[in-house]
C-alpha cells in the first residue's frame, strides 16, 4: 500500500494522536511537504538533475535548484531596480499579455515590444518612448532578461494585479523615478 504524506499524517493523528512526523532535514512532514510538485523531463534537464547526485534524489536536488533559481531571480531584479519608469513597467506588462516565453526567446522582448508599439499603439497608450525603453533592454544579461520575463508572467498570473508603483514593488520590480 502506497501512503502520501497527507493520509500518513491523518492516520497516525488519527490513531495515535501525532500532529507531525520529524524529518531528517528538522522539519516535520506536514511542514515540509505543502505542495507536491511531479513532471516529466526531457534527456538535457534528467542529465542536469542526475549529475547533482550529492543530493541523494532527483526530488531533492531538483528542489534545491528551484529555490536556488528563484533565489537568483530576485538577486536579478534587485540588479536592475530602478532602469525602468512605471509607464515602461506598464507597456511591458501589456505587451506581454498573451506570451508564452521559452528560455531561449526572453531576449526577444525589444522585438515584442517594437511590434506591440507599431500594431498595438502601446507606446502611445502608455506614454513610452520605444526605442528608450528597446536601448535600457540591450544592456541586460541574459538571466535579468529571465527575471524580468518571470515578474511580467506573475503580473498576468495574479487575478487581483494592477499598474500602480505599489504592486510592481510587490513583485520586486524596482521603479524609477
Amino acid at each position: 500500500m502506497l501512503l502520501n504524506t497527507a493520509k500518513l499524517t491523518r492516520i497516525l493523528y488519527t490513531r495515535f494522536g501525532i500532529k507531525s512526523i520529524p524529518c531528517h532535514w528538522g522539519q516535520s512532514v506536514a511542514e515540509s511537504h505543502k505542495m507536491q510538485i511531479s513532471f516529466r523531463t526531457d534527456e538535457g534537464l534528467e542529465t542536469q538533475i542526475k549529475t547533482r547526485d550529492k543530493y541523494q534524489s532527483p526530488h531533492n536536488a531538483a528542489r534545491v535548484h528551484l529555490e536556488r533559481y528563484f533565489s537568483c531571480l530576485a538577486y536579478a531584479l534587485r540588479e536592475i531596480r530602478d532602469v525602468f519608469t512605471l509607464a515602461e513597467f506598464q507597456m511591458m506588462s501589456d505587451a506581454a499579455n498573451g506570451t508564452l516565453w521559452e528560455v531561449h526567446s526572453v531576449k526577444m522582448m525589444a522585438a515584442q515590444l517594437q511590434d506591440a508599439a507599431s500594431f498595438d499603439g502601446l507606446d502611445k497608450k502608455w506614454g513610452v518612448d520605444v526605442g528608450a525603453l528597446i536601448h535600457k533592454l540591450k544592456p541586460l544579461t541574459h538571466f535579468q532578461h529571465m527575471a524580468l520575463v518571470d515578474a511580467l508572467e506573475r503580473f498576468w498570473a495574479d487575478p487581483n494585479r494592477d499598474t500602480t508603483l505599489e504592486y510592481y514593488g510587490s513583485l520586486g520590480l524596482g521603479v524609477k523615478k
